[in-house]
């Protein structure tokens, strides 16, 4: 049996209970770049695509694939889109948390008030 498997050459690519073997040009890499794949390999940067290809190359926009933005209406908004960098840093403290007394107590009161 272990002859056949190597002669189909199962046992170089599959491992106890039929797990495949890593490669070992991409063992401890983490993720695939760009760099590692052949020149046909394109990772993209996660980006819907907003069209297609026609039968002539081209780009073509499909106005359907167009995000839509909905701006709320700014008029008379006094805030400004930016900070600027002499603005003084406003510490706050941290919120207080309850103790494990406290919050027994409010949950109690809140599954017998519930039921």
């Amino acid at each position: 049996m272990s002859m056949l498997r190597s002669l189909i050459g199962l046992s170089s690519t599959l491992r106890a209970r039929g797990t495949p073997r890593r490669n070992p040009d991409r063992q401890g890499r983490g993720k695939l770049i760009s760099k590692q794949g052949n020149h046909q390999f394109y990772k993209g940067k996660r980006v819907r695509s907003v069209g297609r290809i026609n039968s002539l190359g081209r780009f073509k926009v499909v106005d359907e694939k167009l995000p839509i933005y909905q701006v709320p209406d700014l008029e008379g908004f006094e805030l400004k889109p930016y900070v600027a960098y002499d603005t003084p840093l406003v510490k706050t403290p941290p919120p207080k948390l309850p103790t494990q007394a406290e919050a027994l107590a409010h949950y109690s009161k809140v599954l017998s008030s519930s039921s």
